[in-house]
């Protein structure tokens, strides 16, 4: 197995910018509203998309992520070029790291970021549509071909984090 020696890290920049890390200093953390999250969830939910949200403390999903997260993981680990074997690994891998919560435990303050499952590009316009002073990405691939849409405040991306 190759193994890389990496320099330790001094900093972290994460969930698209709204949290960043200096030699274990928080130099800046950007959390939704918690009303933004209630809108987002239940939007989500009313759609039945699969979704999870991001925060410092873990990962937080609700069922359909974890019935339909496999396969679309897999698809985007072969995306990045992993064969099917390694990308079931990896997929299953990034599923089992989430926690399931249910009802009003997604109603949380500590929500950096959520993301869901585009099953179509319609999915990804709709919540530009629905929501559109949040900032919007898309991941996994691009255009109609991406797999997963985020939605976090707006105004911050890893690019221009300050």
């Amino acid at each position: 197995m190759l193994q890389r020696n990496l320099c330790e890290l001094d900093g972290m920049i994460l969930e698209n910018g709204t949290y960043v890390e200096d030699h274990d200093h928080v130099i800046m953390h950007q959390a939704m509203p918690l009303e933004e999250v209630k809108k987002v969830v239940h939007w989500c939910q009313e759609r039945n998309l699969a979704f999870y949200l991001e925060t410092n403390s873990g990962v937080y999903c609700n069922d359909q992520m974890i019935k339909d997260g496999p396969a679309v993981m897999i698809k985007y680990g072969q995306g990045k070029g992993a064969d099917l074997s390694n990308a079931t690994e990896k997929a299953k891998s990034f599923i089992d790291s989430f926690t399931l919560i249910h009802g009003d435990e997604f109603y949380r303050e500590d929500v950096n970021k959520i993301d869901f499952i585009i099953r179509d590009d319609q999915d990804h316009l709709d919540a530009i549509t629905a929501f559109p002073h949040l900032a919007h990405n898309t991941w996994g691939d691009k255009g109609d071909l991406a797999l997963f849409s985020d939605l976090g405040p707006t105004g911050i991306n890893k690019k221009t984090c300050h």
